[in-house]
């Protein structure tokens, strides 16, 4: 049986003056505590992250596939794209 353990982090957010009330005002009209909007707040900025992540992953794939589509196909490599006339071998 595989036991996960999870991290935990604790933080303390103390907000004053104009960004306060609007916090409260934002949590009682959401029905939630200003703590639980906070949570909320931070895990859809830590989904969004890990959506840039994705595709930013899916970014640099795209472009390695773009390089090597360039290198593979040029004139000075065609003549092997036809190998088995170049060599000689019939098909089997």
């Amino acid at each position: 049986m595989e036991v996960k353990a999870y991290s935990i982090v604790e933080v303390q957010v103390k907000l004053t003056g104009p960004e306060a009330e609007r916090l409260a005002a934002i949590a009682i009209r959401e029905g939630v505590s200003p703590a639980d909007l906070i949570r909320r707040a931070i895990e859809a900025f830590l989904a969004q992250a890990a959506a840039n992540e994705h595709a930013d992953d899916t970014d640099w794939q795209a472009l390695s596939l773009s390089a090597f589509e360039a290198e593979w196909d040029n004139p000075e490599d065609a003549i092997y794209d036809n190998w088995r006339q170049h060599y000689g071998v019939g098909a089997r």
